[in-house]
């Protein structure tokens, strides 16, 4: 065995690096997870309002096509 293997240090070391790792890869997996949350959170948010915007554009191509026959009625 070398005397790295045999060595407390080198174990302390390893149990510390071990332990970081560790938090590392959990920290990450909180943050993806997180990301996924606040993805579906703006895609709904999204589609109502993209909703809402062709209503919008409804109701405006309503006016305007109301507006066009009346004005049509009043050349007759």
């Amino acid at each position: 065995m070398s005397s790295a293997g045999r060595d407390p240090n080198y174990y302390m070391k390893r149990q510390k690096n071990n332990e970081a790792a560790r938090l590392s890869r959990n920290k990450r997996k909180e943050k993806e997870i997180q990301a996924e949350k606040d993805k579906k959170k703006l895609e709904a948010a999204y589609v109502k309002l993209h909703k809402e915007l062709l209503q919008i554009h409804k109701k405006k191509i309503e006016a305007f096509v109301s507006s066009c026959s009346d004005q049509l009625r009043r050349q007759r």
